[in-house]
């Protein structure tokens, strides 16, 4: 079953070979920066920047985060199928509140929109 995460290679295609790379204290520091803005180590940055691997799954703060914008995405749908199959006279809510909540709403929204951005990243 093929993922898109990088995984550890099948028994067949264990990662057994090592190649030693020199590189100047600058060098080492940059790739080491970049390694680190992808949440992977300097091993998965190579194979993911050089060889075109796709970078592993979700983890650590970035799994967390998925959850977190999954859980909100939920909510948020079922405040919308609400609001959208009853009519508004029927909804037990002061015309106030809805509009607080569309408020409310909306800056969950932005704040999804921040997470999606800093997921892509």
């Amino acid at each position: 079953m093929a993922t898109d995460r990088m995984q550890r290679p099948r028994r067949g295609n264990r990662y057994t070979r090592r190649v030693e790379l020199r590189l100047t204290p600058q060098q080492r520091q940059k790739l080491q920066k970049i390694a680190d803005s992808k949440g992977l180590n300097l091993s998965q940055t190579i194979r993911v920047v050089v060889l075109g691997e796709k970078p592993p799954g979700l983890t650590g703060i970035t799994r967390e985060l998925f959850y977190e914008l999954s859980r909100m995405g939920n909510n948020l749908n079922q405040i919308a199928k609400v609001l959208n199959c009853a009519p508004l006279y029927q909804i037990p809510l002061p015309a106030s509140e809805i509009i607080a909540l569309k408020g409310d709403l909306q800056l969950a929204m932005n704040f999804i929109k921040v997470l999606q951005v800093k997921l892509e990243q």
